[in-house]
Parts: C-alpha cells; sequence; structure tokens
C-alpha cells in the first residue's frame, strides 16, 4: 500500500533555529481526490508566519524497505532540522509535484490550506498528514500529531485494476477479472455481467452465487445463454433464437458474428 505523508516547517533563520514555542498546532482537515489538501491551525500565536510544505508519496517496495530518497528537504529547514523526517514504510518516497515542497503563510489566525497534485494515480493509497510550523522572526516553532485519511482508489468501479489494487471487491464490483479471490469472502467473480450494474457488459462482478445475475460461464461460451439466462444484445453464444432476450417474441436473433467467430444475439431491424 502507498503511504502518503506530509509535513509542513517554516523558513529557518539564518542566524538560529528557533525554539518550541510550548504551545500544539493541530491538523483541523485533510482531503485529497485530484489534490491533496490539508488545513494547519496554528494559532494567532503564528499569524503571518511562513511556512514550507514537504510532500511524497510512499511506493512500496521489498519488506524491510523504507526512506524517502528520491525527496529533498528544503534547505532552510534541512539548516535546522536535517531531513524533513519522513520515512516510507516499506517503500520508497516519490515527489507529489515539482518542486517538492511548497511555502504558505498562514493568516491572521495561524491557519493555512495547502493544496497540491497528487501522483500517486496508480495504486490506492492511504494518506497521513503531520505539521510542524516555524515563526522564523520571532524564532518559534510549533508541531502536530499525525492524522490519517481514508484510502483513495484512484480507478473506477469496473475498470480493469479496481479489484486488483484497490479490492477485495464487494457485490456488484468489478473487474474481478474472473477471479474469486479478487472478491469479498463468500462472494464469487461472476463472469461478463457488467450490463446488470452498469458496466460494460465483458465486466466481472463479485456476486453472491445465489444471485440471479450471477454466472460462472463467461461470454462466447457455447452454453452461455442456457446457464446464465437469456442472452442480451450482442451476447452469445447462442445456438438458437429462443437463446435470446425477446427472440420468442421476434425481437431479436441468434446471428453468427464473423469478427467474433461465434454467434450472439441481435435485435431484429424491421
Amino acid at each position: 500500500m502507498i503511504v502518503l505523508l506530509l509535513t509542513l516547517a517554516a523558513i529557518a533563520s539564518p542566524i538560529g533555529c528557533p525554539t518550541h514555542s510550548g504551545t500544539l498546532a493541530t491538523i483541523t482537515s485533510a482531503s485529497t481526490d485530484t489534490e491533496v489538501r490539508v488545513t494547519v491551525d496554528a494559532g494567532a500565536l503564528f499569524a503571518g508566519a511562513t511556512a514550507v510544505v514537504h510532500a511524497a508519496a510512499c511506493v512500496p517496495l521489498a519488506p524491510g524497505a523504507s526512506g524517502m530518497q528520491m525527496i529533498r528537504t528544503e534547505p532552510g529547514v534541512a539548516q535546522c532540522y536535517g531531513a524533513h523526517g519522513l520515512t516510507c514504510p516499506g517503500g520508497v518516497g516519490w515527489p507529489l509535484a515539482v518542486p517538492t515542497w511548497r511555502f504558505v503563510e498562514l493568516d491572521s489566525f495561524g491557519r493555512a490550506t495547502v493544496s497540491l497534485p497528487s501522483a500517486a494515480s496508480f495504486f490506492p493509497t492511504s494518506y497521513e498528514a503531520s505539521a510542524h510550523v516555524v515563526d522564523s522572526v520571532a524564532g518559534i516553532a510549533t508541531s502536530t500529531g499525525s492524522i490519517s485519511l481514508d484510502p483513495v482508489c484512484p480507478y473506477a468501479v469496473g475498470s480493469f485494476d479496481y479489484c486488483y489494487f484497490c479490492g477485495p471487491c464487494q457485490r456488484g464490483e468489478g473487474e474481478c477479472r474472473g477471479q474469486d479471490g479478487l472478491c469479498e469472502s463468500g462472494l464469487r467473480c461472476s463472469r461478463d455481467v457488467g450490463r446488470h450494474f452498469g458496466l460494460a457488459p465483458t465486466v466481472d462482478v463479485c456476486l453472491d452465487p445465489a444471485d440471479p445475475e450471477f454466472c460462472s460461464v463467461p461470454l462466447g461460451a457455447v452454453d452461455r445463454c442456457w446457464e446464465c439466462g437469456l442472452c442480451g444484445a450482442g451476447e452469445g453464444n447462442c445456438s438458437g433464437d429462443l437463446e435470446c432476450f425477446g427472440g420468442a417474441l421476434g425481437d431479436m436473433e441468434c446471428k453468427h458474428e464473423p469478427s467474433l467467430g461465434w454467434s450472439t444475439c441481435q435485435v431484429v431491424t424491421p
């Protein structure tokens, strides 16, 4: 799992490093979709202070691997605190955006919201955030504890990687790729039933085997329309009109589809 960590720190004084103010700042909100947004409240004592945001996405590697090797520290912060202190559990840190850090000025109440584009777009990501704020003019600093955000999946339900990276999938979700192991316990991967759930027809969906939509036979198999109920338009392999939904009424017919190499149910055109 990728873990995204953020730290806020102010520009260090070129003369000396600030001392702790004795007060604690808090993270009042944090959210993410296409951006990562963190709101920090350091209190009126830090009104107008300038902070710098460090951000990274942690890409999981081999067990025991750790680090933020790809993330540079803002020079002023490095002068007083060394590296930004973030360590990816079991992974390497990658920049969220360019630059790796971003400056922000706290308002008259000592608050600021920081936004950065999220580059963690290929894996589901859980987020953690912490803050360290410094007023280099007054020579004081403060910090926050860390908070966690709910995991965010970058893939849409029904996309090829959804159940693999963001699963296990719940009932009605896919694509489970024909693999029961990508579904929640007790569910099985139903083949090519996406049309029943507003997804592409060829999407495999996790279902209870007792669900009427459940089908263990993929599209194109000779017994698809027999085992899984009447086939809809474009589905098959059908062996006759009666295996098509509406076929008994003459609204649908079973015809060979050369591009597929098997027969599909097709709407009868007047």
